[in-house]
């Protein structure tokens, strides 16, 4: 079966649910090919996976109004989106899958990671593992196994408040990524932070200004493995995934693009 390249696009909508073959199981996100045709459905199909399922027709009149946005999705119209899913009151009434989406693979959650970063430090300050004044403390004050010797000049400028805020100052180039990343063993715990401090350029305060990235997020992450109990994978898991119901999730177990 050939499938859509990155700027073709189907104007048709298939009634078959897209699953993920074997191979497609273990690609990551942005190698997934192209679903053939969309795929809506007004009444989702029961798949015994815990959710709810009903009929769209029974809850709006506007049916025909939903299904023409999920064309005009397809079309590229509001931009490269992969799903539209709606639910009403824990029924899910109606799902639509487009691009790279598949039934049963979890979404990668790209910039949706700041946030979800953002709460998880909230409630760490809730629990009373940090406090507010924390967020304005030097960043390295959070570890005790770093060689500061090390350390580019103006690290202490990093304070968690600012790789909250996309405003960290870290910079470092693709040649030198490519080489720290020769040694994976130096990507892990307060290694990576290590690794990440005695790479960068100097921190300025012309390298603070806004640069979105998500290095900030790794750097604050490894604050909250730093302060909570059980470390920050247990701690995301227990207070924030599981309430929210979110069981299907897969952590990243290698370095790839955790520079850009």
């Amino acid at each position: 079966m050939s499938v859509l390249s990155s700027n073709a696009v189907s104007h048709e909508f298939t009634k078959k649910l897209p699953l993920a073959s074997k191979n497609e199981q273990t690609m990551s996100f942005w190698d997934l090919p192209y679903l053939e045709s969309a795929y809506i459905s007004t009444r989702p199909e029961e798949r015994s996976d815990g959710l709810v399922v009903g009929d769209l027709s029974k809850v709006t009149k506007n049916k025909n109004e939903i299904i023409q946005l999920s064309k005009d999705i397809q079309l590229g119209k509001y931009g490269l989106y992969d799903s539209l899913l709606i639910s009403h009151k824990d029924t899910l009434i109606y799902e639509s899958y487009y691009r790279r989406s598949r039934v049963d693979l979890p979404s990668g959650q790209a910039s949706a990671t700041k946030a979800l970063t953002s709460l998880i430090v909230d409630i760490a300050i809730q629990k009373g593992h940090l406090t507010l004044d924390d967020l304005h403390k030097p960043l390295v004050s959070f570890f005790s196994d770093l060689e500061p010797s090390k350390f580019v000049s103006g690290v202490e400028k990093i304070t968690l408040h600012k790789a909250l805020t996309m405003r960290g100052g870290i910079k470092i180039d693709q040649e030198t990524i490519k080489e720290i990343e020769k040694q994976p063993g130096n990507l892990k715990g307060q290694k990576h932070i290590q690794a990440i401090l005695e790479n960068s350029k100097a921190i300025t305060e012309t390298s603070q200004a806004y640069a979105y990235g998500n290095l900030n997020d790794v750097l604050v992450m490894q604050v909250i493995d730093a302060v909570v109990p059980g470390g920050a994978e247990q701690f995301i898991k227990s207070e924030l995934l599981d309430k929210l119901g979110v069981n299907n999730r897969t952590y990243p177990k290698k370095v790839d693009t955790i520079y850009s």
